[in-house]
């Protein structure tokens, strides 16, 4: 057999998939001949950084009939490489070639979190997420927005070596709910970002209401008429509810009434059906719970008389010697103390005050007497309530004598 002279052939060289995304394989190929037989056939590598990679020996597939070498590559850049391939006589080829390795991935941002969430106002809020990506993290920040929409936070993500979490912690004062979003970008400028929220609340209210004024309109009240209890309040946040207790004279508690807000001030109208010495607590209180109490004092007082009508006798006018019944109706806010009349015969004797009586079937005062004295009586009633007002009425009734006088039989004396 004459010598061996000509080295192997290569041919068909190729790398796939070119590119290739970061952290995926690289397959290297090459169909390789030789007219006795090939011996061997390696690759050398050098990354983007110009180091080399290799020499690495090349695998034959019998399938494709092609030396191939397959691995995968986390330096993104440019690839070159050279192929060799010798046989049997150490006759040799080479060829060369090159690939790249990109990265189009965005990095991933899981586990958003802002913690606490709700937190109170000037209390720190943890804003954190894992962000990761196929080569590296180039940055990572966070915006926040106010409740008004302004921009509060523009700052990079610092990273807790403990979790490996990206974190932006710090307190925050305005109450309302905040906006945010955390944007990271790799080192191939691929970016990605995630939003979410949280909310901060007011610092809790530890300060009570402040009731500046109180007091009952009119001072004192008059009885069955409408009194108004008012009450003037503040709060820094605003008053939920004012209410008002009000005790009787004997001190019994007549209700717990809520207070309606009119104008600048609560208040409460009620009337009032005894005399005497009215007490009332004011209680405010806040959306926080805070409360603050007054009490005060009124006065219900009886200035009306009682009203005496339809004063009438009855018959009017009665026979000479008959009984007169002289009645009224007596009406009074407080309760009746007593009724009387007096009267003034026609030859201007006065007579009284006499007591009367009640007659619950008619609801009249009445007095009846009998009457000698011809002529007009007058008569005047008094009645007076508990607290000693007086009401008088005047009226007048008659007397007469309509009956004939009556005669005797009268004996004639004997002539004889």
């Amino acid at each position: 057999m004459p010598p061996d002279t000509s080295p192997p052939t290569i041919s068909g060289v190729a790398a796939a998939p070119n590119p290739q995304e970061i952290g995926g394989p690289v397959n290297v190929s090459a169909v390789v001949t030789d007219d006795r037989a090939v011996a061997g056939v390696e690759i050398a590598l050098t990354d983007p950084l110009g180091a080399p990679l290799g020499p690495y020996a090349m695998a034959y597939h019998a399938g494709t009939g092609r030396y191939f070498f397959e691995r995968s590559y986390a330096v993104r850049g440019p690839y070159a490489f050279t192929l060799q391939a010798w046989d049997a006589a150490g006759h040799r080829a080479s060829a060369s070639g090159s690939f790249a390795i990109v990265d189009t991935t965005p990095p991933t941002i899981t586990g958003v979190l802002a913690d606490p969430d709700p937190q109170t106002a000037f209390q720190v809020v943890n804003v954190s997420a894992a962000i990761a990506d196929n080569e590296a993290v180039a940055s990572a920040r966070l915006r926040v927005w106010d409740p008004g929409g302004g921009l509060a936070v523009d700052a990079p993500l610092a990273v807790d070596p403990g979790t490996g979490r990206y974190f932006d912690a710090r307190p925050y004062g305005v109450p309302g709910a905040y906006a945010f979003t955390i944007a990271a970008a790799d080192l191939a400028g691929n970016v990605a970002s995630a939003s979410c929220a949280f909310r901060i609340l007011p610092l809790p209210d530890t300060t009570p209401p402040v009731i500046t004024a109180h007091g009952a309109v009119p001072d004192p009240g008059e009885l069955g008429a409408t009194v108004r209890l008012f009450a003037r309040v503040t709060d820094d946040t605003g008053v939920a509810a004012v209410h008002v207790a009000v005790t009787d004279p004997a001190g019994g508690l007549l209700g717990n009434f809520t207070m309606a807000l009119a104008g600048p001030d609560y208040v409460h109208d009620a009337a009032y059906a005894a005399v005497g010495t009215y007490g009332y607590c004011v209680w405010a209180e806040d959306g926080g719970g805070n409360g603050a109490q007054a009490c005060g004092s009124f006065a219900i007082r009886d200035t009306t008389p009682p009203e005496i009508t339809d004063a009438r006798g009855a018959p009017d006018p009665q026979e000479l010697g008959g009984v007169v019944n002289v009645s009224a109706l007596v009406a009074d806010a407080q309760g009746i103390a007593s009724v009387s009349v007096s009267l003034l015969l026609p030859d201007g004797t006065p007579v009284g005050p006499l007591a009367t009586a009640f007659d619950p079937a008619s609801g009249r005062y009445w007095m009846a007497r009998a009457y000698t004295g011809l002529g007009t009586h007058a008569c005047t009633g008094r009645a007076t309530d508990p607290s000693g007002n007086e009401g008088t009425a005047q009226g007048a009734f008659g007397v007469r004598d309509t009956t004939a006088p009556t005669v005797a039989a009268v004996a004639s004396p004997d002539p004889a």
